[in-house]
C-alpha cells in the first residue's frame, strides 16, 4: 500500500492507494482540485472507492463538489456539520449568518453525494475492510450538537466550540503497521469532560504505538498533547504544513521527540510525500 500526502499548507489532501484502488481522505481547499486531478490523471484513475471528509471545514472539504462532478465515487463518508461552530476554518469568529449559510452548503453537498455516490455515516469504532486494509473510525458522534442540546451540560445552548472538536479520526491497520489520520481533532482541556482532550481520549482507546501519525490540525501544538504522543510514540510524524511554520512557531518537535527520540519528521507543506508500506516503510519526497 501507499499513502500520498499532496503538498498542502494548512489543509489536508491524503490519498490511500492499494492495488490500484483509492481512498481520498479530505480534499483540501477548492484550489487543491487541480493537484488532485493531476494525481489521478497521471495514473489513469477515473474512480475513487471512498472519499472521507473528517469534518466540515473548508480546508478539508473544499474540492469535494468538483471531485463528485468529475469522478465516479463509490462511497462518501462524512459527518454531519453541527452548524454551531464558534470559529471558521481560518479561526475567525463566526456569525449566525455564516453558520446558517454553511449548514445549507452542507445540505447541498449531501444532496450531491446522494445523487452521485453513496453516503455513509460512520459509527464509533466501525471497521471497514478495504483490500487488505482495516479502517477504524473514532469520534463519530456529533459532540458539539449533543453538548449544545444537553440540558444537564454547562454548554447547553452555548456557541462554544469550533468544528475541529467534531473531527473524525481514522486508524488504518495494514499487516503489522498502524497509521493514524487525525484530521483536526482537539486536545484542549475543557470544563465539559465529554469535550476535553479528545485526542487523548482516543489514544487511550487505540492504545497502540503508531507507525505513521498525521499530526493533528496541521501541527498545532494545542491539538497534540504530550500525554497523547506518549501513548502513540510515532515512528513517522507527518505535518500538513511547512518546515518553517512548525519549527519556528510551536513546541511540537520537542514533544514528538520526547515521545520517541527516533521519530522521523515529514513536511507535506514543502513537497508531496509518498509513503510505501510493504514489510517496511519507505518514504519519498521527490514525487
Amino acid at each position: 500500500m501507499k499513502i500520498h500526502f499532496l503538498k498542502s499548507n494548512w489543509n489536508d489532501v491524503i490519498i490511500i492507494e492499494s492495488n490500484n484502488n483509492y481512498i481520498l481522505v479530505d480534499t483540501g481547499f477548492e484550489d487543491k482540485y487541480n493537484a488532485i486531478n493531476d494525481f489521478f490523471k497521471k495514473r489513469n484513475v477515473d474512480k475513487i472507492s471512498y472519499i472521507i471528509i473528517t469534518h466540515f471545514h473548508l480546508d478539508h472539504y473544499g474540492s469535494l463538489e468538483k471531485i463528485l462532478n468529475n469522478y465516479k465515487v463509490d462511497n462518501v463518508i462524512i459527518k454531519e456539520y453541527s452548524g454551531l461552530d464558534i470559529t471558521d476554518a481560518d479561526g475567525k469568529t463566526t456569525t449566525e449568518e455564516y453558520r446558517n449559510k454553511e449548514y445549507n452548503h452542507y445540505l447541498d453537498i449531501v444532496n450531491l453525494i446522494n445523487k452521485k455516490s453513496k453516503l455513509i455515516k460512520p459509527k464509533e469504532k466501525e471497521i471497514i475492510v478495504f483490500e487488505k486494509l482495516k479502517l477504524i473510525f473514532y469520534n463519530t458522534k456529533n459532540l458539539i450538537k449533543d453538548s449544545y442540546n444537553d440540558k444537564t451540560s454547562k454548554d447547553y445552548k452555548k456557541i462554544k466550540y469550533n468544528e475541529n472538536y467534531n473531527s473524525l479520526v481514522l486508524q488504518i491497520e495494514y499487516n503489522d503497521f498502524n497509521i493514524l489520520l487525525t484530521g483536526d481533532i482537539t486536545d484542549n482541556e475543557e470544563e465539559n469532560n465529554i469535550m476535553s482532550k479528545l485526542n487523548y481520549q482516543i489514544a487511550n482507546i487505540v492504545n497502540k504505538e503508531i507507525d505513521i501519525y498525521k499530526v493533528s490540525h496541521h501541527g498545532d501544538d494545542k491539538n497534540n498533547s504530550q500525554e497523547t504522543l506518549n501513548i502513540y510514540k510515532p515512528k513517522y510524524a507527518v505535518f500538513t504544513n511547512n518546515y518553517n511554520e512548525i519549527n519556528n512557531n510551536n513546541n511540537m518537535i520537542k514533544k514528538l521527540k520526547k515521545a520517541n527520540n527516533k521519530v522521523k519528521l515529514l513536511y507535506a507543506g514543502d513537497s508531496n510525500i509518498e509513503i510505501e508500506i510493504t514489510d517496511k516503510i519507505k518514504t519519498n519526497t521527490n514525487c
